[in-house]
Parts: C-alpha cells; sequence; structure tokens
C-alpha cells in the first residue's frame, strides 16, 4: 500500500463533496482509512488493558463505515 498524501486527501474530499467520484475515488478512501489500522488498534488495546474490558468489548464504540456511507455523508 503506498502513502496517501495530504493532497491527493484533499482533492478526493473535494470530489466526494461535489458527488463527482468514482471506484478509484472510493478505493483511495478505503487506503486512506486502513492507513490508520495500527495506530487505533493500539490506542484500543491500551484502552481495553487500562480498563480491564474483553476483547468483544469495544471502547470507543464506532462502528467502521462502509465506503458507500463516507460518500453518502458527503453527499448529504
Amino acid at each position: 500500500m503506498s502513502e496517501v498524501s495530504k493532497t491527493q486527501i484533499d482533492r478526493l474530499g473535494e470530489r466526494l463533496k461535489k458527488g463527482n467520484f468514482g471506484e478509484a475515488d472510493l478505493r483511495l478512501l478505503d487506503e486512506y482509512r486502513l492507513s490508520f489500522t495500527d495506530s487505533y488498534e493500539v490506542v484500543v488495546g491500551r484502552i481495553r488493558k487500562e480498563l480491564s474490558l474483553s476483547q468483544l468489548e469495544d471502547p470507543l464504540s464506532q462502528h467502521h463505515q462502509s465506503q458507500k456511507s463516507y460518500a453518502e455523508k458527503a453527499l448529504g
């Protein structure tokens, strides 16, 4: 996976806002989101440990949105 630049993300955001996006844009959005997976896992693991939560409990209560949901929110 290649690194996604700030400029690429800014341009992607503009295309999403305008509703002018395609499959390649959704793949780029997914690639960008996935770039945060390792950091997310570290933070969630630390919170679970500190709060003595099981692996099944999500301390952030965050549900990952699909690419379509992100696009719909950008348009909405």
